[in-house]
C-alpha cells in the first residue's frame, strides 16, 4: 500500500508492529522519501519490498539540486515522484500495488507518472495508462454542409475545415499504411468541398501507391 498520507502510514504501521495486524502487507509512505534515513528504514522493516539498485544514488542527487535551491518546493515534489514512480514500477509485478491519497476531491486518472484505477476511496495502480474512454464524434452531414449549399462567410470557412480535417486525416493515414482509410477520408472531403485541388492531388498520391 502507497500513501502520501503520514498519519495514515504511521497508523497502519502501528497495527503491524504493535497489534499484530495485517504483518504481510507492505506499507510506502512518500512524503518521508525525501529523508536520508527513510529508505534504510524501509529495508530493514519491509525486506520484502523491492528497491531499486541506484535509488540512495539519485536520492542523494536529487536531494544536492534541492538544497542548491528550490523556493517553490517543485525540485523536491518532483524528486519524490520519481523515487515513488521508481519503487512501485520495481513491485508491480510482484504484487498489486494500492494507492490512498490524501485529501483529493476528485477522481485520479493518474498520481505524477503513476496511472491509477479508482476502487472507491482507494486506487489500484495500472501498469500502464488506462486507454482513453472513446467518445463518439462524427462531422456533420455533408449533404447540408458542402460549399455549394452553404451561405455566407462563416458557413464556407465551416464547410472548408470539415474538408481540410478530412484531408488531414487521410495523409495520416498514407503515412501509417492504411491506405484504405486514407481513400475513405479523402472522398469524404471531397463531398464537402468537390474542387479541393489538395485532396485531389493527394488521391493522385495514394492511387499510385497501390
Amino acid at each position: 500500500l502507497v500513501t502520501d498520507d503520514v498519519t495514515l502510514w504511521w497508523g497502519l504501521v502501528y497495527r503491524q508492529r504493535v497489534e499484530s495486524r495485517d504483518r504481510d502487507r507492505t506499507l510506502l509512505c512518500t512524503y518521508p522519501l525525501r529523508l536520508r534515513w527513510y529508505l534504510p528504514f524501509l529495508r530493514r522493516e519491509f525486506p520484502a519490498l523491492a528497491i531499486p539498485d541506484g535509488l540512495e544514488d539519485e536520492l542523494a542527487r536529487g536531494l544536492a539540486e534541492v538544497e542548491a535551491g528550490d523556493p517553490t518546493g517543485q525540485r523536491s515534489q518532483a524528486l519524490v515522484e520519481r523515487l515513488t514512480a521508481r519503487i512501485v514500477g520495481a513491485n508491480l509485478a510482484r504484487c498489486p500495488v494500492t494507492v490512498v491519497i490524501h485529501q483529493t476531491s476528485e477522481e485520479l486518472k493518474a498520481w505524477g507518472p503513476i496511472a491509477l484505477q479508482s476502487l472507491g476511496i482507494a486506487y489500484r495502480v495500472l501498469p500502464a495508462p488506462a486507454p482513453p474512454a472513446p467518445y463518439p464524434t462524427d462531422y456533420a452531414p455533408p449533404e447540408r454542409h458542402n460549399v455549394r449549399q452553404v451561405h455566407g462567410v462563416d458557413r464556407l470557412r465551416v464547410a472548408r475545415r470539415y474538408s481540410t480535417a478530412l484531408n488531414r486525416l487521410g495523409i495520416i493515414h498514407i503515412g501509417t499504411g492504411q491506405l484504405a482509410e486514407a481513400e475513405t477520408a479523402f472522398k469524404r472531403a471531397l463531398e464537402y468541398d468537390p474542387l479541393y485541388a489538395q485532396v485531389l492531388s493527394n488521391m493522385g498520391v495514394l492511387y499510385a501507391q497501390h
